[in-house]
């Protein structure tokens, strides 16, 4: 099994994505790993609506995942748009991180854990990223809790 093997097996990135590179560098202890389509179809599912649409273009996106070791790793995508003659131009979901986010769903679940046993600073650092950016994540789950509770 090579490297790009092991990643594709440890990673969520379910059919038709898959891990088609991944990249280590040693100094700054970051793994970039690269996915992408299997199949390269012209035409994908509108987000909005479901109707199969016309690609309109692929755009390059990044999401921080949990940690492998002491190495930051990310995902990197290109991400397809779709052009629906009823919705217009979207971008299609992918299944590791929810829309908008610049998390893996399971970054955001190791970051909920950690808030729940220490501060949002100490989880912060030991996630690497900002306490502000973490703020903003526990913001949004926060919200959604409360309108969940609230019957909206």
């Amino acid at each position: 099994m090579d490297q790009r093997q092991l990643f594709a097996r440890a990673l969520p990135v379910p059919h038709p994505w898959t891990v088609t590179s991944s990249s280590l560098e040693g100094q700054s202890k970051k793994i970039t790993l690269v996915a992408d389509l299997k199949e390269r179809s012209k035409r994908l599912s509108c987000p909005c609506c479901g109707e199969q649409s016309r690609i309109h273009d692929r755009r390059k996106r990044r999401w921080r995942h949990l940690n492998f070791g002491q190495y930051e790793t990310e995902i990197v995508a290109p991400v397809p748009r779709t052009n629906c003659t009823k919705c217009g131009v979207h971008q299609v979901d992918v299944p590791w991180a929810r829309p908008g986010s610049g998390f893996t769903l399971l970054f955001e679940a190791g970051a909920l854990l950690l808030v729940d046993e220490m501060s949002v600073n100490a989880a912060a650092k030991i996630l690497g990223i900002q306490d502000t950016r973490l703020g903003r994540l526990l913001r949004r789950y926060a919200d959604k809790t409360h309108s969940e509770a609230d019957g909206s």
